[in-house]
């Protein structure tokens, strides 16, 4: 009996099922070839070397390959495997490298775009010769005119819409309280900060859990979390703000003052960041690491951590604490698993 094989496609990443449930040969049959097929093709393909070293058991189900720039990760679960790409010298903004960045595709040099292209092609092509293939490609930016074609054609595609409405509902209140205590509802106009930290309009559209697609304009939307949504006109409409990058930016050149010894000036961005406060520092014993700025990755380097006011770094912690722990300007560490802070 052929082998019914589903492929989903989406940026860079290949996601391979099987349906029938009474076939315990998938992780041979196509995890393990996939695998042969990648050596075959020039890949260099090892154990994942973070799921080995935290999770031994699993890391047979989990790999890592290398082509020149272009990565990979493969990994399988019951009669599925994905296969997601990346490029080391793609651009990157997520601290974690480009691994963890959204787009990997449009962030790819073009010559790595090719081969990621020619890589996949060369997969299907593989798996369209030992199985029956089906393949779905969600729906994209560019596959639609307007963005009001692109929503419709998602809540088309999504289990989660009400059969006669043709869209999902939103029945939890929760999912629907905006950032000023109002409720979003369906079609409603709202208010949200642009990429840019000014404030922008748009409507809003129900798309699952506590997340709204708002449409800008007839070609642009956005997918924003109900607590990013404002009811109210905001009181000035020229304010422009950016936390988190005000943050980032802060803090590098503190870092930088801090590298060069030029610590009048490294005293001056401080009071600006803390005020009149020392910084504390978040520890992760589970990466034996510092958390970075605005809790984004993780350092070895105390210099080059994250600093946080003393709330902040104490909120985190509790939130797991047996995990994290809070470093305190003096140097001591204060666990809230087992006693509270001094």
């Amino acid at each position: 009996m052929e082998r019914k094989i589903k492929i989903h496609l989406h940026d860079t990443h290949i996601g391979i099922s099987q349906d029938d449930p009474n076939d315990p040969s998938f992780r041979r049959n196509i995890f393990q070839n996939l695998i042969t097929h990648l050596r075959k093709r020039g890949w260099t393909v090892s154990p994942d070397p973070r799921v080995l070293k935290n999770h031994k058991c699993i890391s047979p189900d989990h790999k890592v390959a290398r082509k020149g720039a272009v990565r990979a990760h493969l990994e399988t679960a019951g009669r599925s495997c994905k296969i997601e790409f990346w490029s080391d010298a793609a651009r990157r903004s997520n601290p974690n490298g480009p691994r963890y960045d959204f787009d990997k595709f449009d962030r790819m040099p073009y010559l790595d775009q090719k081969r990621f292209l020619l890589e996949r092609q060369k997969i299907m092509d593989w798996l369209t010769d030992t199985c029956s293939v089906t393949i779905t490609r969600p729906a994209n930016r560019e596959s639609h005119r307007t963005a009001l074609d692109y929503i419709a054609a998602r809540y088309a595609e999504s289990w989660h819409s009400d059969k006669e409405l043709g869209r999902p509902v939103c029945t939890c209140a929760s999912n629907a309280r905006s950032a000023d205590g109002g409720a979003v509802t369906h079609g409603c106009s709202v208010w949200f900060r642009g990429h840019d930290g000014r404030w922008r309009r748009g409507q809003a559209f129900y798309n699952i859990n506590n997340m709204w697609w708002v449409v800008e304009n007839r070609f642009s939307w956005r997918n924003l979390a109900c607590f990013e949504l404002h009811l109210e006109q905001p009181a000035d409409l020229r304010e422009k703000r950016d936390d988190r990058s005000r943050r980032r930016a802060l803090e590098r050149e503190l870092k930088r003052a801090l590298q060069a010894s030029n610590y009048a000036r490294a005293g001056v961005v401080n009071r600006i960041l803390f005020g009149d406060d020392a910084p504390h520092f978040i520890w992760s014993r589970k990466n034996d690491a510092y958390y970075g700025t605005n809790y984004c990755g993780y350092t070895s380097s105390q210099l080059m951590a994250g600093r946080y006011t003393r709330a902040e770094a104490e909120a985190e912690c509790r939130r797991v604490p047996h995990i994290l722990e809070m470093v305190c300007p003096n140097g001591n560490r204060v666990r809230f698993d087992q006693e509270a802070a001094a």
